[in-house]
């Protein structure tokens, strides 16, 4: 079993993007790079989740406000965060997660799904 993150490094990466006038030139422009990666890999996966009949949700859905990107990690998104954990490596999905409506407390991240489809 994988050790569970303490919070959301993608959570993190958001929201230091609040924080750009307070980083170096340097820093942010490795910010930019991990974004850039996350956001890349995020598409790659949703195309694969909605290519095999996942259904997409967020037209239907609201997401909770603890769910939102915001300027700083305060207790209640921390918490938030720690019900969104994938079944299997534990890693916090924080873009987006697969959800079994015949399984309630089944959680997947997208790249978990990914390697069960492959």
């Amino acid at each position: 079993m994988v050790k569970k993150e303490v919070f959301s490094f993608d959570r993190l990466l958001f929201t230091l993007s609040f924080h750009l006038n307070e980083l170096s030139l340097h820093c942010c422009k490795l910010l930019l790079q991990e974004l850039e990666a996350i956001m890349m890999e995020e598409f790659r996966n949703r195309a694969i989740l909605y290519g095999s009949n996942v259904q997409d949700v967020r037209a239907v859905v609201q997401l909770p406000i603890e769910g939102r990107v915001s300027v700083d990690i305060p207790e209640a998104l921390a918490t938030y965060d720690d019900q969104r954990i994938c079944t299997y490596c534990q890693h916090t999905c924080f873009l987006s997660a697969v959800c079994c409506n015949c399984r309630f407390l089944l959680q997947l991240c997208s790249d978990t799904f990914y390697l069960t489809l492959t």
